[in-house]
């Protein structure tokens, strides 16, 4: 055994149909105001994991024979190499208005999702990914976005969603590195009624933004815009190890340039509030199923940074 992968070969075909049909109602209250009820089913094709670091098979891992004796336990893996495909049944109303004569716009959107084999790839606590299915979710929000410009030179903009997520029926997730099995098939963990990675209750951003001429071929721009968010999780397992908090990320930019667009120059500021930010983490490859000692490793968003930037157009 080599950090508890095996080596195997499989092969298979698959054949799918689908029918994926589209229902759209549109009815306009005034010029300025439209409102939609969609209807939609559709699916993602299913396929074979080639890249699983183990078989279908529940039998345990074999052992190097150039190994030294090991009386322990052989740890069992279950690889998927075959998943189904996904299928999804969505409807959303909503409604699209145009405000001020038109110096303003404002969308709404609500939304339901049906998921059957939602398809998930799930780390197997050694070197790599499974994908396989969940057997059913739902996800379900709204939505709003929409700009106001206050004045020829003065802008706001920004945007909501609200979002729910849960597993309806999820029993082949991963568990926590030394966490008992939860699901029945006595391996994976049952995370149906639980959210997913990513999922934030709430989130959004506002931008104010001004822009006016200096001269006849010259002109400024300002713009100040903050992005924000609620709890979430970045981990597939959902490990509260590493819950990103809520936070508020400030960006700002400040130009001068061409009126004709021909060229700029812009100091641009990100993440002007340094906010760590995960924006995906797991369990440390092979830490718990080789070493026997839990970790973690986490991918972040860059610090604060303050950049000069030039564009010219030709």
């Amino acid at each position: 055994m080599s950090f508890a992968a095996e080596r195997h070969d499989l092969k298979g075909k698959r054949q799918e149909s689908q029918f994926s049909p589209s229902v759209n109602l549109q009815f306009d209250f005034t010029p300025d105001i439209m409102t939609y009820l969609t209807w939609s089913r559709g699916f993602k094709s299913g396929g074979f994991d080639a890249r699983s670091n183990a078989s279908p098979s529940a039998d345990p891992v074999p052992q190097n024979p150039g190994a030294p004796a090991d009386t322990s336990p052989r740890p069992v893996l279950i690889g998927t190499f075959e998943y189904e495909e996904e299928e999804a049944e969505s409807i959303e109303m909503g409604a699209k208005m145009s405000l001020f004569d038109g110096a303003a716009e404002v969308n709404i959107a609500l939304f339901n999702t049906r998921y059957d084999n939602l398809q998930v790839s799930i780390f197997d606590g050694t070197l790599g990914f499974n994908v396989g299915n969940a057997a059913s979710a739902v996800t379900q929000g709204a939505e709003f976005d929409g700009r106001w410009q206050i004045t020829d030179s003065l802008m706001l903009a920004g945007a909501l969603a609200v979002l729910d997520f849960e597993f309806k029926d999820y029993q082949n997730g991963q568990c926590l590195a030394g966490q008992a099995p939860t699901a029945s098939d006595g391996v994976n963990c049952d995370y149906t009624g639980k959210t997913n990675q990513y999922v934030a209750d709430w989130a959004g951003n506002v931008l104010l933004a001004w822009r006016a001429p200096l001269s006849g071929t010259l002109g400024i721009g300002i713009s100040v815009d903050a992005i924000f968010t609620d709890d979430y999780n970045p981990s597939q397992n959902l490990d509260p190890v590493v819950d990103q908090d809520g936070y508020v990320k400030w960006n700002a930019r400040i130009g001068i340039g061409a009126l004709d667009k021909s060229w700029d120059v812009a100091l641009v500021g990100k993440n002007l509030s340094d906010e760590t930010i995960i924006t995906y983490a797991n369990d440390t490859p092979t830490s718990y199923t080789i070493f026997g000692s839990k970790g973690h490793y986490a991918f972040l968003e860059a610090p604060r940074s303050i950049a000069l930037q030039a564009n010219y157009h030709w």
